[in-house]
């Protein structure tokens, strides 16, 4: 870190052995994404409403099938 930023510093090391220091550059200034923490539960809950909706129609087959 220089001066409140990162860099990157790159060095060339040669066959007998002396090493060159290259230009200094800075590095990228990384951002993420704002975290939803509700994501995984309602992605889950999708899915339950979805077997349920599954389940209750079978059932609902069957019922139907035996009252005919």
């Amino acid at each position: 870190m220089s001066s409140g930023s990162w860099v990157v510093r790159r060095s060339v090391v040669a066959q007998d052995g002396t090493v060159t220091t290259m230009q200094d550059a800075a590095a990228p200034v990384l951002s993420f994404p704002a975290c939803d923490t509700t994501a995984q539960f309602m992605d889950g809950m999708t899915v339950g409403w979805a077997i349920t909706a599954a389940m209750v129609a079978a059932w609902c087959a069957v019922f139907l099938k035996k009252g005919l």
